[in-house]
């Protein structure tokens, strides 16, 4: 009886971890895909206030452009990188569950990592010198 207790409540935990998992995975990819559009909006908004002249560094508040431009690709061809990594589970089925949510948690830290950078160009683009 007590060994029934104790796969019933590690059942449950596991449950848990994965769950939180995939809110934790949700919330990124949500922060990620909001940033990613506002910073393309910031961009939109600059481009379309002045002439762009490849001799000017160009700043959006206190950010210049080119590194964002350059985070937006770079944000790119990461979530590609994330998708087709997804895709190689779809075709190795042997691959445990457990696996799939590692990598889960895993794809989760490289969107944070992703949503840290989009927040302090958001800000510094969002400043201004005074």
């Amino acid at each position: 009886m007590t060994t029934k207790f104790v796969s019933t409540n590690r059942q449950l935990v596991d449950q848990t971890k994965y769950e939180t998992i995939l809110i934790d995975w949700v919330e990124a990819t949500t922060d990620f895909y909001s940033g990613y559009n506002q910073l393309v909006a910031c961009l939109c908004q600059k481009v379309g206030q002045e002439k762009l002249s490849t001799e000017k560094i160009i700043y959006i508040g206190q950010c210049p452009m080119a590194p964002v431009v350059s985070l937006l690709r770079t944000m790119e061809m990461e979530l590609e990188r994330l998708l087709q990594d997804v895709g190689l589970f779809d075709t190795l089925q042997q691959v445990s569950i457990t696996e799939k949510y590692r990598k889960l948690a895993a794809h989760t830290l490289a969107l944070k990592r992703f949503n840290r950078q989009i927040q302090t160009r958001l800000l510094l683009m969002d400043s201004t010198t005074q």
